[in-house]
């Protein structure tokens, strides 16, 4: 005999033996029904466990009628039931049909046809199937009844169901409660594979976690994103397309794998992925403003019972941080990679030696100082190479000068480079905020020195890159 298991909240009991009741009525006890809420159907006894009882009555089930009424409750259990019934592993085919009372059905069931309670069109097409097709329990062979598909009979059992549920549905409220996120905010989901290798032991190193987060964390839900990130989001987006729109928005900010604010988002996720309370969060923002700062945090998780994924809730919050002192997060002048030029001048750099040595230090650029140890220039390794290529193809062929000659001094001569005085600079007094404000002041600018008295002429005692304000 067919088995039909009804999965529903306790708060929906009324719901589930309404329908339960149908089932046995008009099916004229040829499907057994269990319904744990209700004392006619089958459920569970006293004496035997409620995990195991359910187990097997799931493991026996042909069809599970799932009632699912109000999103924003808990339905945790509810989908570890459906989870159990259509485990792959299970030789026993168990179909899942929602049975839909309000507006939005569950997620992990978003892409099945659902019946709406509400609609009697859609509760007669339910009726139909489950009375006179052999869909539901195809091993059968046979519809449960004799009633003709489009036979008075059907039609009139279901306006008997739909005016039944009527007066339970009603105590619903039919449209669901809006949640509105108060910043921007993603849901990021990872599958249970990846989920799996974040937790492994390979999982553990950081290189392999940033390529787990990156390329397997799929946005699945979202508020205001368009906004802040600039680009429409589909179904396929990862956390990876995020980081590539903001690396290409800030070229020479750093590593395009790791922004900092990636590398933030990454502790998080593996803290919550490994059911750890965050204690500590290395904030890192993903967007600073002078007196504004928008931080990514993970807010909190919850498992996806159907598919054993984790879905993470990540707001970008806008916050106006404590003024950070400028020493607090300068590079210190005894610890930068510098020239200067007063201690070695600049013809005695050759630009091939320098640029080999900015290269094994992964430096991107680097500062010249003068007398007194003024800010002088700022060096781009781009604008060696460009340097470089420009001399090769512009020399004469007769009294060409190697690549290997030139040095700092021919590069800073060079009426083209005009951007090699692009610097702006600060007092040790000011904070993060006024130093981003006068780096952006100056038109290409990407650095700021820290100066004894904050003007040009003074000694510098530190560095800030644009990538320190990221």
């Amino acid at each position: 005999m067919p088995t039909v298991f009804i999965s529903h909240r306790h708060a929906d009991k009324d719901i589930a033996q309404t329908v339960a009741e149908f089932i046995d009525r008009h099916s004229g006890g040829r499907a057994k029904v269990f319904c744990s809420s209700s004392k006619d159907f089958e459920g569970v006894v006293a004496g035997q466990t409620i995990e195991g009882t359910l187990k097997q009555a799931l493991a026996a089930s042909d069809l599970v009628l799932l009632i699912f009424t109000v999103a924003t409750e808990d339905w945790s259990y509810c989908m570890y039931e459906c989870g159990l019934a259509t485990d792959p592993t299970d030789q026993k085919e168990t179909r899942v049909v929602v049975l839909q009372c309000g507006a939005i059905p569950p997620k992990p069931y978003v892409d099945h046809l659902s019946v709406e309670l509400h609609d009697l069109e859609s509760i007669t097409r339910f009726v139909r199937t489950f009375l006179t097709g052999t869909e539901y329990f195809p091993k059968r062979g046979e519809p449960l009844t004799g009633f003709q598909a489009q036979g008075p009979q059907v039609t009139e059992f279901a306006a008997e169901l739909h005016q039944n549920l009527a007066a339970n549905l009603a105590r619903l409220d039919v449209e669901e409660a809006k949640e509105r996120p108060a910043s921007t905010y993603l849901c990021i989901e990872l599958d249970r594979d990846a989920l799996d290798e974040l937790q492994s032991e390979q999982g553990q190193s950081d290189e392999d976690a940033v390529r787990i987060v990156r390329d397997r964390a799929r946005v699945v839900g979202k508020s205001y994103a368009h906004a802040l990130f600039g680009f429409l989001f589909d179904a396929t987006t990862t956390l990876g397309r995020v980081v590539d729109e903001w690396t290409a928005d800030h070229p020479g900010a750093g590593s395009p794998a790791l922004p900092a604010w990636f590398g933030s988002l990454v502790k998080q996720v593996r803290a919550v992925a490994a059911g750890k309370i965050q204690e500590k969060v290395d904030w890192a923002p993903y967007r600073a403003e002078p007196g504004e700062a928008i931080i990514p945090f993970v807010a909190g998780s919850r498992t996806v019972p159907s598919t054993g994924g984790l879905q993470l809730h990540v707001y970008f919050m806008p916050m106006s941080p404590r003024p950070v002192p400028v020493v607090e997060r300068m590079i210190p002048l005894d610890v930068m990679f510098h020239r200067n030029l007063a201690e070695t001048p600049g013809d005695t750099i050759k630009l091939l030696d320098l640029r080999a040595e900015m290269e094994a230090n992964a430096r991107s650029r680097v500062p010249m100082l003068g007398e007194e140890g003024r800010a002088r220039f700022i060096v781009h390794r781009s604008m060696i190479d460009a340097f470089l290529v420009r001399s090769l193809a512009t020399a004469n062929s007769e009294a060409m000068t190697t690549a290997r000659d030139l040095t700092v001094h021919d590069l800073l001569v060079d009426p083209t480079n005009e951007t090699v005085r692009t610097f702006a600079v600060v007092d040790p007094s000011a904070d993060m905020d006024q130093a981003l404000a006068v780096m952006r002041d100056v038109p290409g600018c990407q650095d700021v020195f820290v100066t004894t008295d904050g003007t040009e002429q003074s000694a510098v005692v530190g560095w800030l890159t644009n990538t320190l304000f990221l």
